[in-house]
């Protein structure tokens, strides 16, 4: 896993990179094929968009399993932190991408890594984060991070909420 400091941010507006992020957004592997050489940093962090991701993590948000699997193919760090310091986890989890979670989880990526910008959040927290109704893929990846080890009992974000107490937030055990 590269560390921060490691990281590698894509000189803005340069050309080979744009497309190289744009290939990845699109899920093209034809396009990634033809723009990946020895000037692109397959952990490239993009320098000029919002989000400061990686390939990767574009990749991941989007669910697209060929480009997840040509990018980690190609040297992809499956633990990288972007700018706001989610991992591709994170962005599948949020997305409830439940087979390119899979996917992640059996690259390496490690299920309980503190991520988040302004505090703690774990890729449990990420299914839940800014939701008003969890869905059914969203209570499907819930499952697949706890089959894959995520505890229960432990905190998934900096206020203490555990999987039990989000979801009871989210008032799917509220019974009344």
């Amino acid at each position: 896993m590269l560390e921060e400091d490691d990281s590698f941010r894509a000189p803005k507006n340069d050309a080979e990179y744009n497309r190289f992020f744009d290939a990845a957004i699109a899920g093209s592997i034809p396009a990634l094929d033809a723009c990946f050489g020895p000037n692109i940093n397959v952990n490239a962090l993009q320098a000029d968009r919002l989000r400061g991701e990686s390939a990767l993590h574009m990749a991941a948000r989007s669910g697209h399993l060929p480009t997840l699997r040509w990018l980690l193919e190609h040297g992809a760090d499956v633990n990288l932190k972007d700018s706001r310091n989610d991992t591709a986890l994170n962005k599948a989890a949020y997305g409830a991408h439940i087979r390119a979670a899979e996917l992640l989880l059996d690259a390496g990526a490690h299920i309980d890594l503190e991520t988040g910008s302004r505090s703690s959040y774990t890729a449990l927290s990420s299914v839940l984060q800014g939701k008003q109704i969890v869905t059914p893929q969203a209570i499907a990846m819930i499952e697949l991070l706890l089959k894959r080890g995520f505890s229960p009992a432990k905190p998934v974000d900096h206020m203490g909420f555990t999987v039990v107490s989000g979801l009871h937030e989210h008032s799917l055990l509220n019974h009344e």
